[in-house]
């Protein structure tokens, strides 16, 4: 999903930047030598489309940094429930549990994000996207990266994650959410060893199926682990890769792959929604 890392928070927003177009532009690359499926549709006119939303949700972060992220920390903290760094095991220990709190907490968002109708309709967004590459791990909607900063940091802030914590693994997950999104050819033998450790690309592929059973699986960050632990795991897709449809089914859908129509996308979508329990 990767709709915004916590980490990105306190790391040099112009150091991420700068990370994750130059990732960007590798994978396009090496998608373009090893393509895992060789319909990559990388139109200019795509592309585009994606950095104008990739940047308009970049001043939405940045927005949310400047105005939302000290207050945040004065209303959230006398709720603190507990802090890592004052548990009494090995900071090691308590590195590694952070990591993977992290990422729990980061599973559930993405979770919620297609089961919670206000929320789907901004991870739609990201979703409308019919042909997955690098890219597509660009493509999240302004208002789903301020909704995505807000839960993250009261996360961060009532369970005591530390700094060290919170910049290695936005580190990690701006590098992994553009690998996971990346049309490159894994051997599968190596997939299949991969998998044990981390979400793969043909994990995440199978998630941007059209089919709601394959697009409601898959639903992990970086580790895999949670979609084993709450049944969300789909190995994958019921049919092959050649012939996997990904995208948004029809009652979905927006309107042209443009940066005005991915952007009011979510209130035609949401209010259709809402009319539908309305009647």
């Amino acid at each position: 999903m990767a709709a915004g890392s916590p980490g990105g928070y306190c790391v040099s927003e112009t150091f991420l930047i700068f990370l994750q177009l130059s990732i960007v532009a590798l994978c396009w690359l090496v998608e373009h030598y090893f393509p895992r499926l060789t319909n990559r549709g990388d139109s200019l006119r795509r592309v585009f489309s994606i950095l104008v939303v990739w940047v308009a949700a970049l001043g939405a972060v940045a927005f949310c940094q400047a105005y939302l992220f000290q207050p945040l920390i004065s209303w959230v903290a006398p709720f603190k429930i507990f802090s890592f760094s004052q548990l009494p095991i090995p900071n090691a220990v308590g590195f590694i549990l952070s990591l993977l709190l992290l990422d729990l907490f980061q599973y559930l968002i993405h979770w919620a994000s297609h089961k919670i109708s206000p929320l789907w309709a901004l991870h739609s967004v990201h979703h409308a996207d019919t042909h997955v590459t690098a890219a597509t791990g660009l493509l999240h909607h302004p208002l789903e990266m301020m909704f995505s900063f807000i839960v993250t940091v009261c996360l961060l802030i009532l369970f005591g994650i530390s700094l060290q914590v919170i910049v290695t693994y936005s580190l990690l997950s701006t590098l992994h959410n553009l690998l996971v999104h990346a049309n490159v050819n894994i051997p599968v033998r190596l997939d299949r060893v991969l998998r044990w450790f981390i979400v793969t690309p043909d994990m995440h592929r199978t998630h941007h199926s059209v089919r709601p059973i394959e697009g409601n699986s898959n639903f992990g960050q970086l580790f895999p682990y949670w979609d084993w632990m709450f049944r969300t795991y789909q190995a994958k897709p019921s049919t092959s890769l050649a012939k996997l449809k990904m995208g948004l089914i029809e009652p979905n859908k927006g309107g042209a792959f443009n940066p005005l129509e991915l952007m009011v996308q979510p209130f035609g979508l949401y209010g259709a929604a809402y009319r539908s329990k309305t009647k």
